[in-house]
């Protein structure tokens, strides 16, 4: 059975202006595994990508501009 995750992005994911090595490599597992991960934010989309810049993080689908647009 697939798993959902959908989870705010600043503060949870993006912590002190950084996206840690260990959240990528959890969310690599957890994706590999089938699951999807959605990550849902009242950000823009160009200051979302911005932040995630080349972390290695990957997901499914985002959610940006407090649900206005869905990506």
């Amino acid at each position: 059975m697939k798993k959902i995750i959908i989870s705010d992005f600043d503060d949870t994911i993006y912590v002190n202006q950084k996206i840690e090595k260990e959240i990528v490599e959890l969310v690599r597992k957890f994706r590999e595994e089938g699951n999807l991960l959605i990550i849902a934010t009242g950000s823009s989309y160009p200051s979302l990508i911005s932040k995630i810049g080349n972390s290695g993080l990957e997901y499914d689908y985002l959610i940006c501009d407090h649900g206005c647009n869905i990506m």
